[in-house]
């Protein structure tokens, strides 16, 4: 996956796959023997697991902005995908503003579905 943008300092980009939330009941909470502090880290949708995002940025320096394509080397499986894109700037033009031109995913099959036997 990778993002086409103008920009100037750091960009956080995060892609979360969609996935079906199972729910967890009191007692799997209760079971699992953790404390509100441990969980502090997950979110609701997966309160025993975690987030299951990938974060990567990337920095551009320079004297002002400059068009890039910017490719996020991390790999994922997944059948529905958000992103998230995070600048470092406050839009002045001494900070140079943003401008994102594209986002592109990169799709390859890695598994293959056999027909059904009757």
């Amino acid at each position: 996956w990778g993002m086409e943008a103008k920009f100037r300092g750091t960009v956080t980009a995060q892609v979360i796959p969609i996935t079906l939330n199972f729910g967890v009941t009191w007692g799997q909470l209760y079971s699992a023997g953790k404390t509100w502090g441990q969980l502090l880290s997950n979110t609701w949708g997966h309160p025993l697991s975690g987030s299951i995002a990938v974060v990567d940025s990337e920095s551009m320096a320079g004297s002002g902005a400059v068009r890039v394509f910017t490719k996020f080397p991390k790999s994922l499986r997944f059948r529905q995908v958000a992103y998230s894109l995070a600048f470092d700037t406050n839009g002045s033009t001494d900070n140079a503003p943003v401008r994102l031109f594209q986002l592109q995913t990169y799709v390859a099959a890695k598994e293959t579905v056999v027909k059904k036997n009757s």
